[in-house]
C-alpha cells in the first residue's frame, strides 16, 4: 500500500491544531514545573526529616550510654528481666552478688542458686554470707520486670554490734543490782556448805542441806545463764521444725510440773493444719517453759493454765494464760526489762531473755491483765512457708 499524503484543505484547521499543541505543550510544562517544585519539597523535608532522625538517634545513643553509666554506677544491684523471666541485662553490683552465670540466664535458677531460703524474711541471706532486700517493678509497657538488690551485709553486722553493746551498757548498768542478786543464793550456798561440817548432823539433816546447797548451785548456774544469753543475744539455727513437735516436746518438759501442783492443765488448738516454724526449736521450747513456771508459781496450788494455738494469716499465735495473782498495773510495762522482778528470789532476767529470744524469731510477744485474775502472755511468730519464700525470692 502507498502512504496517502495528509491533506488540510483548511488553514484554520491548522492554526487551531498548532494552537491545542502550544496549549498542550504549555501545560505540560506547567505540570513539570510544579513536579519539579514539588521533588524539591519534598527532597528537602526528606532531608530535614532525615536529619532529625540522625539527631534522635543519636540522642537516644547518649542517653543510652548515660543510662548504662547510671546502672553500673549505682550502688544496688539491678537484674533486668524479660517476659519469660530470663536475664537480659544487669549491672556489676549484681554480678559481685550474684555470681556468674547471669547473662540469658533464668530469674528462678539463680534465685535458686544464690538464696538461702530458709535464712529470708524481710532480709533474704545469700550463701555466700552476705544479705540483701529485694525489690521490682514493672518494665512499664513491656513485658518483664526489673529487679533491684541492696547489700544490707554490713547495717545487718552494725545492728547486731549495737544490739549487743546495748545489751552490755544495760548490764553495766545494773551489775550492783546483778551483784546483789548473785550474792543472796551465793551466801546461803557458803551457810549450807558449812553446816554439812557439823560432827552432830544425821544422815537425813545432811541430806536436806545437801540438796538446799545444790538448789542455791541450781539457781546461781541458772542465774549466770541467763546473763550469758541475754549479753550475747540469741542467735537462731535454720531448722524447720513443726508446731506438733514444739507442743509435744514441750508438754512432756513441763509435766511435772503441773502434776506437782496440781494444776489444771487446757491446750486449746485451732490451727487445722500443721504448721511449721523456722528458726531454734530447744530455745522456743525454754521461753514457753518459763512463761509456764512462771504461771504455775503465781497461781499457786490448784491454778488453771490454759494454751491456745491458732493461726493469723501468715502468723502463729499462741496464748498462754492463768489465773494467778496477775500483774499490777504499774508494772506491766516493766515486767519485759532485765533485771526488773517482784519475787524475792527472781533473777529479773527470764522474760527479758524470753522477748529476746521471740524477736530473734521475728516475733513479737506482749502481757495483758484478765479479769477478774490472772495472766496471758500473747505471742505471734511467722510460720515457715517455703513455697511462699521461694516466690518471694524469685519475683520473676
Amino acid at each position: 500500500m502507498k502512504a496517502e499524503s495528509l491533506q488540510i484543505n483548511n488553514p484554520h484547521e491548522l492554526q487551531d491544531a498548532f494552537k491545542a499543541f502550544n496549549d498542550l505543550s504549555s501545560q505540560l510544562s506547567s505540570s513539570y514545573f510544579a513536579l519539579e517544585e514539588q521533588v524539591a519539597t519534598l527532597t528537602e523535608e526528606l532531608i530535614a526529616t532525615k536529619s532529625e532522625r540522625i539527631k534522635e538517634l543519636q540522642e537516644k545513643e547518649q542517653l543510652a550510654k548515660r543510662l548504662e553509666s547510671i546502672l553500673h554506677a549505682l550502688p544496688a544491684g539491678v537484674v533486668v528481666l524479660d517476659g519469660e523471666g530470663i536475664i537480659t541485662s544487669y549491672n556489676v553490683i549484681a554480678l559481685e552478688l550474684l555470681g556468674e552465670p547471669l547473662e540469658q540466664q533464668s530469674w528462678n535458677s539463680v534465685s535458686q542458686r544464690v538464696f538461702d531460703v530458709k535464712n529470708s524474711q524481710h532480709e533474704i541471706a545469700l550463701k555466700n554470707g552476705r544479705w540483701v532486700t529485694l525489690s521490682t517493678c514493672p518494665l512499664g509497657t513491656e513485658p518483664g520486670q526489673i529487679i533491684l538488690l541492696n547489700d544490707v551485709t554490713e547495717q545487718k553486722t552494725l545492728q547486731n554490734n549495737l544490739n549487743q553493746q546495748q545489751r552490755l551498757v544495760t548490764m553495766g548498768q545494773t551489775a550492783a543490782s546483778l551483784a546483789h542478786q548473785i550474792r543472796t543464793p551465793l551466801s546461803s550456798a557458803i551457810l549450807y556448805s558449812s553446816n554439812l561440817k557439823r560432827q552432830n548432823l544425821t544422815n537425813n539433816d545432811r541430806t536436806a542441806l545437801s540438796e538446799k546447797l545444790i538448789a542455791r548451785l541450781r539457781h546461781l548456774e541458772h542465774l549466770v545463764n541467763d546473763m550469758l544469753m541475754y549479753a550475747r543475744g540469741t542467735n537462731v539455727s535454720n531448722t524447720v521444725f513443726s508446731l506438733s513437735d514444739l507442743v509435744t516436746e514441750l508438754l512432756q518438759t513441763i509435766e511435772p510440773h503441773i502434776e506437782a501442783s496440781h494444776t489444771h492443765f487446757e491446750w486449746e488448738n485451732r490451727v487445722n493444719s500443721d504448721a511449721y516454724l523456722k528458726g531454734n526449736r530447744q530455745m522456743l521450747i525454754s521461753s514457753l517453759i518459763n512463761l509456764f513456771v512462771n504461771a504455775i508459781q503465781a497461781m499457786g496450788e490448784k491454778g488453771r493454765l490454759l494454751l491456745k494455738t491458732r493461726l493469723n494469716k501468715n502468723n502463729l499465735i499462741i496464748q498462754i494464760q492463768d489465773n494467778g495473782i496477775g500483774i499490777k498495773d504499774e508494772n506491766i510495762n516493766s515486767v519485759f526489762e532485765p533485771f526488773f522482778t517482784t519475787r524475792t528470789d527472781g533473777t529479773g532476767l527470764g522474760l527479758a531473755v524470753v522477748r529476746a529470744v521471740i524477736h530473734a524469731h521475728n516475733g513479737k510477744i506482749s502481757v495483758a491483765q484478765v479479769k477478774p485474775q490472772g495472766t496471758v502472755f500473747n505471742i505471734e511468730v511467722p510460720l515457715f512457708e517455703e513455697d511462699k519464700e521461694i516466690q518471694i525470692q524469685q519475683s520473676a
